[in-house]
């Protein structure tokens, strides 16, 4: 198609029609048109006007007029035009433009006419416009949204290509994707934040609003369930206008200033699945929906179901073992359980929703307050506790503390104990495990005297005394009776042997025993010596059975009317495992197979006890041996780390008790009938 402008006066065009066997020249006469002034220039818009001269035989297809906003140079920009479709019947044409003007603006108008094969303009005339209308709108669709969403915008008038134009929500303007002179293609602007918005349309600066307001759509919260959820477990959030697009949503949930993102699950229009993660820190909370830069709060407020303890197992165990919870509602992270034995926490192995495992405490981590203690579950502060104790059942079980760590030694007088703390006297009820204080040792201060009980009175003396204005430690002989009913103290007979302390001392048949031991020079010694409370006196028995001079740290233990003595130290060189039975009847040592273990200067201050019809042996510093002789052989048993130096043992009700000594005010005791 060729193009050709005509200005007033007529062009005369030859065509030249070449065909396969000839050619002729034919002349035409081809139309002219003139752009008239353009007239009725108002703020509503112009009219532009053309006329048609020398029509010639030629059918017009369609006509109209182009215009375009010019410049001081008169340059070209923003185009528009405005064309009608089918032949013109007069020889003027005119058209009233009411869009795309802007006021104050300068614009050019030419005519145009096209034919089957040419387009003819009319001359360009400027004129200034005093403004227009908006554009025709018509609809527009979807009416409701979310950010980011294409509307398709139908009227007329949106202009060409180049016409300015633009859509508004509100004050806002929204990108436009793609413009045609009657549609318009534009996306929800990401500010937006009003839930309903007026949407406009301005072409050339002349805005058009529409009646009907654009909907952002805003997320409602109708229902959340479960409103009691466990850990881990699945919330449904239940409303409207979530969409389904995960990354235009923002859930948190959230309680007096905190707030956690939970993990989703799977997003709809109308439904939200969301698992509440494992380290939940909040009770209780609420969903917060972010979208369309909306935020929304759930009314209901959903809360972590509390935990509850079906069993555990096992039923009895023992310290430093592994418990197994069965229930619901724990957390399925470790870390967000808190298991108690006995009030103390335990260590979570593992976790799900039903099932926890923890280690036991150990008793050098805890001191238990029984043997039948209590199993506490808290998740999120909410706490529960079994309905049934576990029951330990450790042959070594630590009780509370001694008042005091250094002792003396302890005895027993029906079935109450009394054992001296430095010069303290304490007396303990095993029943309620209380130490009370009854007296103080009415001379000067002793280490390591004897301490025997006949009847129900309770002797002291020996030992390695400091005078009361201090001075060097002196080895001793007096002694002194303690009567717990009265309360009162008396001198009795001195000691007739050497003043020694560390001695061994124990007491059949209502009679007391002291002998072997050291003195302050370090000499050791072997001879024994009773004493009858009766008479006040003292005779000497057979000595206790050493190669060398004496012996001291001696342990005994006595079993079915006979003492049982071993251990002790010969010298400050080395220790010995020979092990003797006394028969106070025929007042002999026979001595016993010996001790099994390896024995060297640790076993001082071992310890030596009897339950049932055995003697048990191996109580020592730095050993955790422990074996039992039942009259024919040495067998090991369960040891413990209770070994200790300088502590003190008693027997009551079949169990041994230990305590005092290098290792502070520690109480154990030793249960045999225990299953472990």
């Amino acid at each position: 198609m060729r193009t050709f402008i005509k200005r007033s006066s007529l062009i005369l065009l030859c065509v030249i029609i070449i065909s396969c066997e000839s050619e002729e020249v034919i002349s035409r006469k081809w139309p002219g048109l003139t752009t008239l002034p353009v007239t009725e220039i108002t703020p509503e818009g112009v009219t532009f006007n053309a006329e048609i001269f020398d029509r010639g035989d030629f059918e017009m297809e369609n006509y109209g007029f182009e215009w375009y906003v010019t410049d001081n140079k008169n340059t070209k920009h923003h185009s528009s035009d405005l064309i009608k479709t089918g032949n013109v019947s007069g020889d003027f044409f005119s058209q009233r433009v009411e869009v795309t003007l802007e006021k104050d603006v300068s614009y050019i108008v030419r005519a145009r006419m096209q034919t089957k094969d040419f387009v003819i303009y009319g001359e360009e005339v400027l004129f200034k416009s005093l403004g227009s209308n908006g554009p025709q709108l018509k609809q527009f669709f979807p009416q409701s949204g979310s950010l980011g969403d294409t509307i398709t915008i139908v009227g007329e008038y949106f202009g060409t290509r180049d016409t300015r134009a633009g859509v508004y929500f509100g004050d806002l303007p929204a990108p436009i994707l793609k413009k045609t002179s009657d549609t318009i293609w534009a996306t929800v602007p990401t500010e937006l934040n009003n839930e309903t918005s007026v949407l406009n349309v301005a072409v050339s600066g002349n805005a058009t609003a529409f009646k009907d307001n654009f909907t952002l759509l805003k997320p409602v919260i109708e229902s959340v369930t479960p409103l009691e959820i466990a850990l881990g477990d699945t919330l449904l959030v239940n409303g409207v206008h979530f969409g389904e697009d995960i990354d235009e949503l923002s859930v948190t949930l959230e309680s007096e200033g905190r707030s956690v993102i939970p993990e989703f699950v799977e997003v709809s229009d109308d439904q939200l699945k969301l698992v509440l993660p494992p380290d939940f820190p909040l009770k209780t909370a609420r969903v917060v929906i972010g979208k369309n830069n909306f935020k929304v709060v759930s009314e209901q407020t959903f809360t972590i179901a509390d935990p509850v303890i079906l069993s555990f197992m096992p039923v009895t165990a023992v310290t430093g073992g592994v418990l197994t919870i069965t229930g619901n509602n724990f957390s399925p992270l470790s870390s967000s359980n808190l298991v108690r034995v006995d009030g103390f926490h335990a260590e979570v192995i593992s976790a799900s929703a039903k099932e926890i495992k923890v280690n036991i405490p150990s008793q050098e981590d805890h001191i238990y307050s029984g043997r039948q203690v209590n199993v506490e579950v808290e998740v999120l502060s909410a706490s529960v506790q079994a309905q049934s104790s576990l029951q330990l059942v450790d042959k070594w079980f630590r009780l509370a503390d001694l008042p005091l760590n250094y002792s003396w030694g302890a005895v027993t007088i029906n079935g109450e104990v009394f054992a001296f703390f430095d010069v303290d006297l304490y007396k303990y009820e095993p029943a309620t495990g209380q130490w009370t204080w009854l007296t103080s040792f009415p001379d000067t201060f002793r280490q390591d005297p004897a301490v025997f009980a006949v009847g129900e009175k309770i002797y002291v003396g020996g030992g390695d005394s400091q005078p009361f204005n201090g001075g060097s430690f002196r080895s001793v002989k007096d002694f002194w009776e303690y009567d717990p009913v009265s309360g009162q103290w008396g001198q009795i007979a001195d000691f007739p042997g050497t003043p020694r302390a560390r001695t061994l001392n124990f007491s059949l048949d209502n009679q007391g025993y002291v002998g072997a031991g050291r003195d302050d020079y370090g000499r050791s010694y072997s001879d024994i010596w009773k004493y009858d409370p009766i008479s006040d006196s003292w005779s000497g028995v057979a000595p206790y059975p050493t190669e060398i001079s004496g012996i001291w740290d001696v342990s005994h233990a006595e079993l079915n009317g006979s003492i049982y003595a071993g251990y002790g130290r010969v010298n400050y060189t080395f220790s010995v495992n020979k092990v003797f039975k006394y028969d106070n009847l025929l007042d002999s040592w026979s001595q016993i197979q010996n001790y099994p273990a390896e024995v060297d200067l640790s076993i001082e201050g071992g310890g030596l006890f009897s339950l049932g019809n055995e003697i048990f042996f191996g109580y020592y510093k730095n050993g955790e041996e422990l074996w039992s002789f039942n009259g024919s052989a040495w067998n090991q048993r369960q040891g413990h780390k209770a070994a200790r130096l300088f502590g003190f043992s008693f027997e009551i009700d079949n169990i041994a008790y230990f305590g005092g000594g290098n290792l502070g005010e520690e109480l154990w005791i030793f249960d045999d009938s225990q299953s472990n």
